[in-house]
């Protein structure tokens, strides 16, 4: 892990460097978030949790990512899979998908491909199969961990570096990338998740979170 955190230190030069303090903002402050909900649950590392936090948004280091913000989940596990950081690599892919069952529920993003009640043969979209293809092939059958459950609410609840309500995140998510065709769906699926956290963890998330 000690290795992970250094290879992990050159992306993060490259990567703020690219996006300036807000980014860097937002990665420390998920990885902070998460490392907090990871230390009132029993059994969980909050090291490991810090660090499968301050890895999901990698792929943001990429030119290809910074043109098309799509790009950056693949272009996340394409870089810790290629350094062979196999225990992080699934952060960038599941950090926005709060039911892998459905991969149409994610926050300001509709893909008409990964959509369960559409006949794909009838769409005349160009596929890309980095998007379309790859990401659903490797989230298919993947069973998410706690840390994956955490890091989702934790980056629904980080904006900059202040902690804001999964409502307020939502809005500022749609008015950036705009409405689906899902969104109350969506919605309940990210409260649902924040519930099952909120079990585990023995309390509200509010009780140990300034909202501001």
């Amino acid at each position: 892990m000690e290795n992970a955190f250094k290879i992990y230190e050159v992306f993060l030069k490259k990567f703020y460097g690219r996006f300036g303090k807000p980014w860097q903002a937002h990665c420390r402050n998920v990885a902070r978030l998460s490392c907090l909900f990871a230390s009132h649950i029993y059994g969980c590392d909050q090291n490991f949790a810090y660090l499968y936090a301050l890895v999901h948004d990698i792929g943001k280091s990429t030119e290809r990512a910074e043109k098309d913000t799509r790009y950056h989940v693949y272009e996340g596990y394409r870089i810790l899979d290629d350094l062979g950081l196999d225990s992080l690599k699934m952060s960038p892919l599941t950090h926005s998908f709060p039911n892998l069952s459905n991969l149409t529920l994610i926050p300001g993003y509709y893909n008409p491909y990964w959509d369960q009640n559409i006949d794909k043969t009838k769409l005349s979209l160009k596929i890309d199969p980095d998007i379309d293809i790859f990401i659903p092939s490797k989230l298919k059958g993947y069973e998410p961990n706690i840390y994956d459950d955490i890091v989702n609410i934790a980056d629904l609840m980080s904006k900059g570096n202040t902690c804001v309500s999964i409502t307020e995140r939502l809005e500022c998510v749609r008015k950036k990338y705009g409405e689906t065709p899902y969104d109350a769906e969506t919605e309940i699926a990210i409260f649902k998740k924040k519930e099952m956290l909120e079990k585990l963890m023995c309390c509200k998330i509010e009780d140990i979170v300034t909202i501001h």
